[in-house]
């Protein structure tokens, strides 16, 4: 089966918003960029700009594509777009749930913990491998079978 996950890469001042998964279930506390589930119902970059704006202020634009990453897990063959989001911080994130943030395992919608972090500790984050890809993109690093 596949399955369609749109990402955004949110960006200001230095800082890159990230939201740490729940530690209960696949992944968990890992770090990730905000993502929703393509549903093909509407443009998932659109619902993931308006489903951003509460936590990340002011975003510029609709997103930029940054990297498209297939990869499987388990019975599931993914495919996560990056996008890039320039935006201006007018809070702190707040943590978020919304269902447009959920991603996609189990029906109810999980709090997440959501933070600018600087984009220089991207690479001591542990982050699941598409994610890693993209942060490894974003910093201008060869993109690697390891992630």
């Amino acid at each position: 089966r596949l399955v369609r996950r749109c990402a955004a890469v949110v960006l200001s001042q230095g800082s890159v918003l990230l939201r740490r998964r729940p530690e209960a279930g696949r992944l968990g506390g890992l770090w990730e960029f905000p993502e929703v589930v393509d549903t093909c119902r509407g443009d998932p970059g659109k619902r993931l700009c308006a489903a951003l704006k509460p936590m990340a202020g002011f975003l510029h634009g609709c997103g930029t594509p940054l990297v498209t990453v297939r990869h499987s897990i388990m019975n599931e063959r993914v495919e996560t777009r990056f996008l890039l989001y320039p935006a201006r911080k007018t809070r702190p994130p707040r943590p978020t749930s919304r269902a447009g943030f959920n991603p996609g395992h189990g029906s109810q919608p999980v709090p997440q913990s959501v933070e600018w972090k600087p984009l220089q500790t991207l690479q001591r984050l542990a982050m699941p491998i598409a994610h890693r890809k993209a942060a490894q993109r974003l910093l201008g690093a060869p993109l690697t079978a390891q992630g």
